[in-house]
């Protein structure tokens, strides 16, 4: 197994912590960059009996740790919610933040039984403000007796006044920073450049998409006109929201869509509304390789995503805000953003999604709107700066209403005339890299030949897996549903009342299906079979 630079440095850290060189890690890495392999990584080095409790911000993100952790380490993780025994015998648990602040004296008491490694994914989630409020996270946080720490996050940054749990800051031109040296025992930083250098992500080439938009202001009942890269500080927000209200925004949407159907894997839509969400996704109803749609108003919106991950070649992904952070799925070639969030951590999120390494996968591309607030935020991403952003709205517009819309301007028209090109680190795009990755796919290749998967990784490119493979969890679930349904059978042919088999079940087994191993289960549907 080749590692990458900071996964060498937590293996060498947890080295010197087993021998008594503290006990905290903090690992700061470039989204895609692979931190998801460092608590296994982290844990081999610490004493045989330690424990991996896993927190990481939402469900999905919890299926795949642990779909991680088994198919590339052989470790086995329960993925879990507020089981009564989270590790049931196996090296430990991944749940959900939630999870823990729903219940943090579970896991409290789970943490006195064992020595734990507490690893923490995408600590700023974690906050306190300068009142010293804090989050719930931040609260729960700090009653696990852990053995030892990893705290892992892509940034650490924070919109608005509020710093980050544990980590340290100090004075400077703009503000406080976060100072990762001083934050645990052992830092560890992996930027993109350096990720790039590795050829732990791909290059990023972006679409600008520019063009007159006309509004009328709302306070003065002005009809204001201005083409959308030209516009100034106070018009901004508006033409932003203007040209994301408009026709200018199904151009952009059309022009990301045709480059896509041609050079593309996958595409995720970043949308500011539901509503639009909603209608960008039935726009594209009857693609043959499916449209899944992530938003909070869709019930299904997390088998969507699970979905979406697992289907074979081309599809389509619409959400708003629920599966940019975090969603690991590095056939995703094409990010249409029709967002209004401006950001720095948003965007470097979102932009994070389609860097990840995959086969036939040169460049990658953004689609975006060509207004001076996001072209801010790519020339910041640029140069790696690492200061605290301190005047960026909480919210998509800058107006405050945090619905992505600006309450106070009636959007009139906007147009796409001009599309631009350039790339995120600053190397050359040329028609060869496309016209070649195009030759590619015409030629019909399987990226799963045999043949062509061990070219690949002889090249140090990672190659996706398809989700089949189950997780602990998932196991647990099937075998529990297989007995219950294998019971409700025998009532049925047997006229019995419903129940009855599962409750002989239990008084030859003494316990709850709920609570058996794997192992137990296996006896207990045994069981079942004969009675």
């Amino acid at each position: 197994m080749t590692l990458r630079k900071h996964q060498r440095e937590a293996k060498e850290a947890a080295e010197r912590i087993r021998g008594g060189q503290g006990s905290t890690i903090l690992a700061h890495v470039v989204p895609g960059g692979g931190k998801s392999w460092l608590p296994m990584l982290v844990a081999k080095e610490l004493p045989p009996e330690t424990k991996i409790g896993w927190f990481v911000p939402r469900d999905n993100l919890r299926h795949q740790a642990a779909l991680d952790a088994k198919e590339k380490f052989d470790v086995v993780l329960n993925d879990c919610g507020n089981d009564i025994t989270p590790s049931r015998g196996t090296a430990g648990f991944v749940t959900t933040h939630q999870g823990l602040t729903a219940n943090p004296d579970l896991w409290r008491y789970e943490f006195q039984r064992y020595p734990y490694l507490c690893v923490v994914d995408e600590l700023h989630h974690a906050w306190i403000d300068r009142a010293g409020d804090e989050a719930e996270l931040t609260k729960a946080l700090r009653r696990l007796p852990a053995r030892y720490w990893l705290s892992m996050t892509g940034t650490l940054e924070r919109n608005g006044p509020t710093l980050i749990y544990s980590i340290q800051y100090e004075p400077s031109e703009n503000g406080l920073r976060p100072n990762g040296n001083a934050s645990a025992d052992h830092f560890i930083r992996y930027t993109r450049e350096q990720a790039l250098a590795e050829g732990a992500i791909t290059p990023l080439d972006f679409h600008h998409h520019d063009g007159p938009v006309k509004w009328l202001d709302g306070t003065s009942n002005e009809e204001i006109e201005c083409r959308l890269s030209d516009a100034d500080k106070d018009d901004a927000s508006a033409g932003l929201f203007t040209a994301l209200s408009t026709e200018f925004a199904t151009q952009l949407f059309s022009t990301a869509v045709d480059h896509w159907r041609v050079h593309g894997h996958k595409l995720l839509v970043v949308c500011g509304r539901q509503e639009d969400a909603r209608a960008y996704a039935k726009r594209m109803k009857g693609e043959p390789g499916g449209v899944y749609l992530a938003i909070t108003e869709n019930d299904e919106a997390s088998e969507h995503i699970k979905r979406f991950r697992a289907a074979n070649g081309k599809s389509i992904l619409v959400t708003c805000m629920m599966a940019y952070e975090g969603l690991d799925v590095p056939a995703i070639s094409h990010i249409c953003a029709l967002t209004h969030i401006r950001s720095t951590p948003w965007i470097y999120q979102m932009l994070a999604r389609a860097w990840r390494v995959f086969p036939d996968k040169p460049l990658a591309y953004c689609f975006c709107p060509d207004d001076p607030r996001m072209n801010a935020v790519i020339r910041r991403i640029q140069t790696e700066q690492e200061r605290v952003v301190r005047d960026t709205p909480r919210d998509g517009n800058g107006k405050g209403n945090g619905n992505g819309g600006a309450v106070d301007v009636l959007p009139l028209s906007g147009v796409v005339e001009d599309i631009r090109r350039s790339a995120l680190d600053g190397s050359p795009v040329t028609q060869a890299q496309e016209e070649f990755a195009a030759l590619v796919r015409k030629s019909g290749m399987d990226i799963n030949d045999p043949t062509f998967r061990a070219a690949w990784e002889k090249l140090g490119t990672q190659v996706a897996i398809p989700a089949t493979a189950e997780t602990f969890g998932e196991m647990k679930h099937r075998m529990q549903k297989d007995i219950a349904d294998l019971c409700r059978r025998k009532d049925h042919d047997r006229g019995l009342d419903f129940g009855t088999t599962q409750k002989r079940v239990y008084d030859r087994t003494r316990k709850s299906i709920t609570a058996m191993t794997p192992e137990e289960l296996k006896a207990a549907y045994h069981v079942a079979a004969n009675i």
